[in-house]
């Protein structure tokens, strides 16, 4: 009896152990559960990285904030008398830093400047002091230069340097420069830039219209000889362009006496459309 005892003692606990065994195993083949706080990561197809966003189209260049570079100097002789006057000014883009285009119009100016203070303070400078020193000095010699802004578009903007000279003479000088530019690369524009035709017939064309606008205003205005001077003094390139149309102009004594002024003639934009180059 005793001995029947002890083996149903140790099916009982041979029992128990296989149970508690088994449902060890259960915990075990359990999934756990993700943890609501923790971002679930997830693969790609092909463990590749998500594509990247469309670039972003870059920045339309800067439209110039126009401002000026100055020079100002005044020159005596030793007892004070008033010498030479220097005065100029020259356009600056004040927006220009970080923008290459922009400052390549800003350097071609500061050589500008530059080149005209050096000229006032030496050859000029010089020719003022020999003749103080000869007596023969209409007090005082003078070089100014100024600007006005004459177009404005999208891509281009042109300016009108105006020069004014006096060492002496019964009048001052006038010389006109006019510089336009592509200001979204930085170039001066020429000519053929303007025109989509080559340069035998744009030049006819302007010279034609030149010519029109001479015999409606008045030849009288000009030398007799103007129609003989007109083809050998005319430069495509002395331009500047406005709202209407493009300016040509000649210097003072070109074509015409002073008292005429500095000779320009507007063409329009419609009377050469069918030649010009498209631009914004």
């Amino acid at each position: 009896m005793a001995h029947f005892l002890l083996v149903r003692r140790g099916a009982a606990l041979l029992l128990i152990v296989f149970l508690f065994t088994a449902l060890g195993a259960c915990r075990q083949q359990v999934p756990a559960e993700p943890n609501p706080t923790e971002p679930v990561q997830t693969e790609t197809p092909g463990g590749t990285e998500p594509e990247n966003p469309e670039p972003e189209e870059p920045a339309s260049a800067s439209e110039p904030v126009v401002g000026a570079s100055t020079y100002d100097k005044t020159f005596y002789t030793e007892d004070g008398t008033k010498l030479l006057s220097l005065s100029y000014a020259v356009p600056k883009i004040e927006n220009a830093e970080g923008n290459d285009s922009l400052t390549m119009i800003n350097a071609y100016y500061e050589a500008q400047l530059q080149a005209m203070v050096d000229a006032g303070r030496g050859e000029l400078l010089e020719t003022a002091e020999i003749a103080a020193q000869e007596g023969y000095l209409i007090l005082p010699y003078s070089e100014e230069e100024s600007f006005t802004e004459e177009y404005r578009s999208e891509s281009r903007i042109a300016f009108l340097r105006t020069r004014s000279i006096y060492n002496g003479g019964a009048h001052p000088n006038f010389v006109l420069f006019a510089d336009n530019f592509d200001y979204t690369t930085g170039l001066r524009l020429t000519a053929e830039d303007v025109f989509s035709v080559p340069e035998d017939i744009y030049r006819t064309r302007i010279l034609d219209e030149i010519l029109k606008q001479i015999e409606k205003n008045g030849a009288e205005n000009y030398f007799e000889e103007y129609r003989e001077y007109l083809p050998q003094i005319f430069n495509p390139d002395q331009f500047y362009l406005t709202e209407e149309g493009i300016v040509y102009y000649f210097q003072p004594y070109d074509i015409a006496p002073y008292a005429a002024g500095v000779p320009s003639f507007l063409i329009p934009f419609s009377a050469m459309e069918d030649i010009l180059e498209q631009w914004t």
